[in-house]
């Protein structure tokens, strides 16, 4: 037989779990260990809202973080269509990005599965540029 698989998540906040639980579902007799210097209910993410978007990707290929992005965002918007947004956390909020920068900001990699994306119009970036004193682009 096969040595069992072994795992360690470094991390006990939503990013370490969620990791554990998926590895538990695809690995379900493999041994998963948990590292931490914390652990709930004294984790960042006890108390820290999380913004779902792919950011620090270093070197990692554009379409692994877009498939590991869409297999992501579909993961945490079936726990919210399943009935346990509570539960886990979860809310559907609308997110803006503007900026000041002449050449704008870089289409994500996420804009055709994540819901509602579209540009702003000039109009609403004159409202928001006039609200913080900011001209936008």
């Amino acid at each position: 037989m096969p040595p069992k698989q072994k795992f360690i998540i470094l991390g006990a906040g939503i990013n370490g779990l969620s990791c554990a639980y998926r590895l538990h579902q695809r690995y379900p007799d493999a041994h998963l260990e948990i590292i931490s210097d914390r652990f709930s209910p004294d984790t960042t993410s006890d108390v820290a809202a999380g913004l779902w978007e792919p950011f620090l990707l270093g070197d990692t290929p554009t379409e692994l973080v877009r498939k590991w992005s869409h297999e992501s965002y579909h993961y945490f918007h079936d726990l919210w269509r399943s009935g346990r947004a509570d539960e886990c956390g979860i809310s559907l909020v609308p997110y803006v990005a503007v900026t000041a920068k002449v050449d704008g900001l870089e289409e994500p990699i996420w804009k055709d599965f994540a819901f509602g994306y579209g540009e702003l119009s000039a109009q609403r970036l004159d409202e928001l540029g006039r609200e913080h004193g900011v001209k936008y682009v």
